[in-house]
């Protein structure tokens, strides 16, 4: 369906004013969880001691970030191998980025970090791999809609003060592997190798990046998840998308698909944010977002095995007392 810029504008004038917003999330690059993989770095551990300190840069780039911008306030990892990390310390750090890719460079990448983060002598009780759990920031951060954003880790585990510290990981992306997606890089090494403050990278992960939620106060985001029913992977035949637009209740959305993404972000008149599918406006969905802030629509992906494959991107608008465009999000159909 072919909406036209006037009719969305409209919406406008039938809205009245909306309650204040809850906060909203980013989940990169889905919002599900496996359990079955993971990796030590950055917040875990290996019993050889080899990973007790880490550098680790991850770029999410901005096409899957709020195009309007916002105030990023904590961020949600899962583990997969559960247990206590003691950290002698834990420093993470944000910053915009206009590099496509990370360099081995820590300092290209990120030449101007804001600290969000930082822990002395504490542990994290990594209790469930069901579930996320949070990092509160203490410095927040202003996105501005329109960078890639780079958060840097920075760990010390207490090995002196926990010789018999064991495996410990978190999960990552599998089912599948998204190599198409910026490669996180790092550095690491045992107790007091120096790899916490390493000015290089010595190895770039190519299976695809962290599962990361990365949390916003009061902006507009859409979130997808998928099932991994029978072993499968994500987004297999015969599976549903599970798309939900976070908003103020109330509020009209729109949910647009395409195949690929632009180049740059397309900037409309009188819509905040940018549109990064190529075409304009193609909507299939539309509805109100409910009390509680979301608007979700199941998208049947069809058993049809010509689809194995196709690379489906999705974003949306949403209405109110302005209008306002979302992240992307994105799905690769598999067998």
């Amino acid at each position: 369906m072919r909406v036209l810029i006037p009719s969305l504008l409209l919406i406008i004038l039938v809205c009245g004013p909306c309650s204040a917003q809850n906060e909203v999330f980013v989940a990169y690059p889905l919002d599900t969880l496996h359990s079955v993989f993971g990796h030590w770095n950055p917040f875990g551990s290996l019993s050889t001691g080899s990973a007790d300190e880490c550098r680790e840069q991850l770029l999410i780039p901005a096409a899957y970030l709020p195009p309007t911008g916002g105030t990023i306030t904590a961020i949600e990892v899962s583990p997969h191998v559960t247990g206590v990390t003691p950290f002698k310390s834990l420093v993470i750090s944000m910053g915009h980025s206009t590099v496509p890719t990370l360099s081995f460079t820590f300092a290209a990448n990120l030449p101007k970090p804001w600290l969000v983060y930082s822990l002395t002598n504490q542990s994290m009780n990594w209790g469930s791999n069901k579930s996320w759990f949070r990092i509160k920031l203490q410095a927040f951060f202003r996105y501005d809609g329109k960078s890639n954003l780079i958060i840097e880790f920075q760990k010390i585990l207490d090995r002196p003060n926990n010789p018999n510290l064991g495996t410990l990981s978190h999960q990552y992306t599998i089912a599948p592997y998204r190599r198409d997606l910026p490669l996180a890089v790092w550095a690491n090494g045992s107790y007091g190798s120096g790899a916490a403050t390493a000015t290089t990278a010595t190895y770039r992960y190519n299976a695809g990046p962290l599962l990361i939620r990365v949390i916003f106060a009061a902006t507009r985001t859409l979130t997808i998840q998928g099932s991994r029913g029978g072993g499968k992977a994500y987004f297999h035949l015969g599976s549903t998308a599970v798309l939900t637009v976070r908003a103020l209740p109330g509020e009209v959305y729109f949910n647009g698909l395409d195949f690929s993404l632009r180049a740059s972000g397309l900037q409309v008149p009188g819509i905040q944010g940018v549109w990064w599918l190529p075409g304009i406006f193609n909507l299939f969905w539309t509805g109100f977002v409910n009390a509680q802030g979301e608007g979700t629509f199941h998208l049947p992906i069809p058993n049809v095995p010509v689809l194995i494959g196709t690379h489906a991107y999705f974003q949306s608008a949403t209405a109110g007392t302005s209008v306002n465009f979302t992240n992307v999000v994105d799905a690769i159909v598999a067998q």
